[in-house]
């Protein structure tokens, strides 16, 4: 039979300094002298027994004794004479020119801790273990106890590695049968060489000095801290190296597994035993566990497990030996050379008894004491809020009058160190509900989760114990500005300063403040500092009080009951409580109204005119250009609404705008597509009217474009960007087209021509005939050619825009009234000559004189008439 002893007491039997200072004292009711006690009386003397007990980090004993964390040491190994010890990574964390780690370890005294990746310049590195070899237990413990640190690697593949380690050992003792081919092929060489596998002859013991063939090392596992137990206990037991245990500690609520209280053993291969030993939320400072585990020497197994786990406050008076007296004896010397270092740091009024019978007091409102302590921290950090829970203040007060360091010290007695960062008001209503919710309210059932209350400074809250769940009421900020105090805001952010134990220790505080939590706006992680709470208290006192200006620390109303509401305060929403009109958005945590996309997002015009002729089979405006911006700070998406069947040929093009090079490129998105925008995008339309299916008269329609945001806020009804296009619509133009009566023209044009040419042909050919020299030729051939003339205007003047282009047109329509005009005045001048030299021979012969009119002398005439014709034209063009 062998046994395993675990212990987490603290090294003071008392709870708080200055009790326990004898044997007999009644306040010996904790403390490693009492684990020990019990340990000596419950498991034989002879039995083969491994003690493993973790450091007393936090006690106020350990945080004011001159040796610091090393005062560990030297009550462990000197006083009660064990073997190793295991603590939190933290302890590795710390600055070795703050902290020198070498007194608190030997060879001999061992820091075991086996998940932990040391820097190789660490001075931990000494004499630490992953492993540790038992050879009085057979025991191989590994040993994890995970606490966030970034140093930890991961247990379930440390653990894997190190089993492997264990496996191979005991395949050195023919405990196990070889696993490693490889290994196998090596070994039939060293047989052949006659050596052992560390290359000497005649060597038949291990590197820790025990036979090969004497035991089995028998693999334990013991998981504290933040360790997922159930992934861990899904893989571990299903190892090819199994180990022969698993202990989950009870240190931590994850780990805590009401099917493993009583232990089990596995149905794996191995046939692993699970026990988790936290006991009805007890403290496991204050309790006492062994293991009682029956072995094979010959396997690595386990054959019976049991535990024993009890409060150390039931050890018997009679198990309080002489060797128990003489422990307690040392230690309280220890404990005494911090007493007697016990200066007055400061003046208060009375602190009342918070610990004994009026501890009820801080567990459901304020007190004196947490009033102390949350001022304190706002003093030195300058936060707006800060917080403590109850569950820390352990003392029993102090009266009015000068506070002496270890009234300090008893009143918290974990040194924890200060944190602080920025908060919303929803990350405070998660604090505060929580901590009013878990409370039992009820001074007859006390349970951990009361010492979740929070005491505050910097702030007041009310709270109705009578409500179910939920049961906070109200929180207000004390504010500077206005002296008085204002309602929290649910998105506003607040400085809040508290200690380790809530920023990373005690959950789920530590989730919600953690920084994967504080991610609303303005919100900040938290940073821890090197300062302890106990120091920040005594600096506070002795730096604002007096003998004649005590600290009034009396109840100011900062956490009050109000049964009169019972609708509690609520800053939690939710997606699916988003009203209509607004938005879930997940970075603030809240419902918004939904942005105005119809008032950021335009056309660059209002309405759009435009004329056709009805029944047009062609595009008027084959370029026709709108284009709609996105002016709103977020992407867009627009998609066609409605669009007039009178638009055709719509194409789309978007230009994108480069907020850094201010440059412009487009790419083109048929008009059918949703299209996205980012800010500053623009979508242009190019479109052209067809008037062919219209009516004249007047068309107004809309183009609409549905515009919706990007995907950035869901639920947003989707508005409409749109213009009116009003199209005026008119009767084809009569152009009065000639039509095929123009070929009649040409015709009789022609036969003007004809007889205009045959008349002055004759008249040429027979010029010298009498009678048609009385005619004068001349003047005759003038009137066919001006008639000539003014019948080519006929062939001009039938050509319209129905068989000639409209510049031919133009030039014909020139030509008409030249032809006209200069034919007339050619016949006309004619015919005025050939009139104007008769009438001159007729006047001549009435005064009976000879008188001799030539075709010159008509000639002027002829010249006026024509030139002035010609002049008007040209004036007239």
């Amino acid at each position: 039979d062998i046994f395993l002893a675990i212990s987490f007491a603290t090294l003071l039997s008392g709870n708080h300094l200055g009790q326990c200072v004898n044997g007999s004292d009644p306040s010996c009711v904790t403390g490693v002298a009492n684990f020990d006690a019990l340990r000596r009386h419950l498991i034989p003397e002879d039995a083969a027994t491994l003690v493993f007990p973790f450091l007393d980090q936090k006690s106020s004993f350990v945080a004011r004794h001159p040796l610091s964390y090393s005062v560990n040491r030297l009550v462990l190994q000197e006083i009660f004479h064990y073997e190793l010890y295991s603590g939190f990574v933290s302890l590795t964390l710390h600055d070795p020119e703050l902290f020198d780690p070498r007194p608190m370890q030997t060879k001999a005294f061992p820091f075991l801790h086996s998940d932990v990746g040391l820097p190789a310049t660490s001075l931990w590195n000494l004499y630490q273990e992953q492993i540790h070899y038992d050879a009085k237990t057979h025991i191989a413990l590994i040993s994890h106890l995970q606490s966030g640190s970034h140093l930890h690697l991961d247990p379930i593949q440390v653990t894997n590695m190190l089993l492997d380690e264990i496996a191979i050992q005991n395949v050195e003792r023919g405990c196990l049968p070889e696993q490693n081919t490889a290994e196998l092929k090596f070994d039939t060489y060293l047989d052949v060489l006659a050596v052992d596998s560390n290359g000497t002859s005649g060597n038949n013991n291990t590197a820790d000095g025990s036979s090969l063939a004497s035991f089995c090392w028998i693999p334990v596992v013991v998981v504290a801290g933040f360790v997922n137990g159930p992934e861990f206990l899904d893989q571990i037991p299903n190892h090819p190296n199994a180990p022969a245990a698993i202990i989950l500690s009870p240190n931590s609520k994850a780990l805590f597994l009401p099917q493993y209280v009583s232990p089990v053993q596995l149905d794996n291969h191995q046939k692993t035993w699970v026990c988790s030993i936290v006991s009805n939320g007890s403290n496991e400072l204050n309790r006492y566990t062994h293991f009682h585990m029956e072995i094979d020497d010959s396997a690595p197994t386990i054959r019976n497990f049991q535990v024993d786990d009890r409060s150390l406050s039931s050890l018997p008076q009679e198990w309080k030996d002489g060797l128990y007296h003489e422990q307690i004896s040392k230690i309280n010397q220890l404990q005494q050379e911090i007493i007697q270092d016990n200066p007055v740091v400061g003046y208060t009024t009375q602190v009342e008894d918070y610990f004994g019978n009026n501890r009820f007091l801080c567990l459901t409102g304020e007190c004196s004491v947490g009033n102390l302590f949350t001022d304190a921290l706002r003093w030195k950090t300058g936060a707006q809020i800060s917080i403590l829970a109850t569950l820390l203040f352990q003392g029993s007060g102090w009266p009015a009058g000068p506070v002496r360091e270890n009234e300090i010290w008893n009143a918290v007695d974990m040194p924890h160190t200060l944190c602080s960062g920025k908060v919303s008001g929803l990350t405070l209503f998660r604090l505060f509900n929580y901590s009013t919710s878990v409370n039992t309210f009820d001074e007859t059932a006390f349970s951990q989760e009361d010492g979740a209350f929070l005491q505050v400074s910097g702030m007041r809250y009310t709270y109705n114990s009578q409500l179910q769940g939920s049961r906070l009421i109200s929180m207000e900020v004390w504010d500077e500005e206005t002296q008085t105090f204002e309602p929290v805001e649910r998105l506003k952010t607040y400085t809040l300063t508290t200690t380790t134990w809530i920023c990373q220790q005690r959950q789920p505080f530590a989730s919600m403040v953690s920084a994967a939590s504080l991610t609303l706006p303005g919100e900040e992680p938290f940073r821890q500092s090197s300062m302890v709470q106990h120091s920040v208290v005594t600096e506070h006192l002795s730096a604002t009080t007096s003998p004649q200006t005590p600290l009034d620390l009396s109840l100011s109303g900062r956490i009050q009951e109000d049964i009169s509401t019972s609708i509690p305060l609520n800053f939690i929403q939710e997606p699916d409580s988003c009203e209509p009109g607004t938005t879930w958005i997940e970075l603030k945590q809240s419902c918004q109204q939904c942005p105005d996309i119809a008032s950021q997002v335009q056309w660059n015009r209002e309405i759009l005119e435009l004329e056709a002729i009805s029944g047009s089979t062609s595009g008027i405006g084959d370029n026709l250009t709108v284009s709609l911006l996105n002016g709103a700070p977020f992407s867009i998406a627009v998609s066609p609404r409605s669009i007039p069947p009178w638009l055709v040929n719509l194409t789309s093009l978007v230009e994108h705008v480069d907020l850094e090079s201010m440059e412009n490129s487009q790419t083109g998105a048929t008009s059918q597509d949703l299209v996205f925008l980012s800010t500053g995008d623009r979508l242009i339309l190019r479109f052209a009217v067809s008037a062919v299916d219209l009516e004249p008269g007047t068309a107004v329609s809309s183009l609409s474009y549905g515009v919706a945001d990007g995907g950035d806020y869901p639920g947003c009804d989707q508005s409409d960007a749109s213009f009116e296009v009003t199209l005026s619509v008119v009767p084809e133009d009569d152009l009065n087209q000639l039509g095929s009566i123009r070929y009649a023209g040409w015709v009789l044009s022609f036969l003007v021509l004809v007889s205009a040419a045959f008349c002055g042909s004759t008249v040429v050919w027979r010029r010298k005939h009498k009678l048609v020299r009385f005619m004068q030729p001349t003047f005759l051939v003038l009137i066919c050619i001006g008639v000539a003339i003014m019948a080519i205007s006929m062939v001009t003047l039938s050509f319209d825009d129905e068989i000639v282009s409209t510049d031919a047109m133009n030039g014909f329509c020139m030509t008409t009234p030249w032809l006209l005009s200069i034919g007339f005045s050619v016949t006309f001048s004619a015919l005025f000559s050939k009139l104007w030299r008769v009438n001159h021979l007729f006047n001549s012969g009435s005064s009976l004189r000879r008188t001799k009119v030539e075709a010159k002398d008509a000639a002027l005439p002829f010249a006026v008439i024509c030139f002035t014709n010609i002049i008007i034209l040209l004036l007239w063009r």
